[in-house]
């Protein structure tokens, strides 16, 4: 009972506390935390970034501007078209997004009030985003192709 009442006394005299919690259960429900990669491709190399992304889509654009006012990073885009089959109508939504330290960060804000399963998935990504940023480089900063091979495995 003392945890319970200690818990609402932290929450009424902190309000960033209470947007934090709040932005964690909407994480927690409709967010994702994950290591991106993505190959780009020329015709004299082909390069491969891997950064990490926290994102959440919603058709309610208001709900994403408090978690970025929240977490105060990254920003809110859109509106962007689905499409669907079978005669549906398409839905219009809205996507919050930030990528590599800004993502880790807005990630650590609202952690402690993350599920146990979403904080081992945001554990798990950010640490094959450390691992990815630890990766020895050729001279110009590319990965060699055995690192590049690994990394995609890892991502999938």
């Amino acid at each position: 009972m003392a945890d319970s009442t200690q818990s609402q006394n932290v929450f009424a005299c902190n309000p960033l506390a209470t947007e934090l919690a709040w932005a964690a259960g909407f994480f927690d429900g409709e967010g994702n935390c994950r290591l991106r990669v993505d190959k780009q491709r020329n015709e004299r190399r082909s390069r491969i970034y891997g950064t990490l992304v926290v994102q959440i889509g919603q058709t309610d654009r208001d709900v994403l501007d408090r978690f970025h006012k929240a977490v105060g990073v990254g920003s809110v885009c859109g509106p962007y078209t689905k499409t669907h089959t079978k005669g549906r109508p398409p839905t219009i939504y809205f996507a919050f997004h930030t990528a590599g330290r800004k993502a880790v960060a807005a990630f650590g804000l609202i952690r402690p009030y993350l599920s146990r399963v979403k904080r081992e998935q945001g554990d798990v990504a950010i640490a094959q985003y450390e691992e990815f940023l630890q990766r020895p480089r050729l001279g110009n900063g590319h990965l060699r192709k055995k690192e590049l091979v690994e990394l995609v495995k890892i991502a999938r």
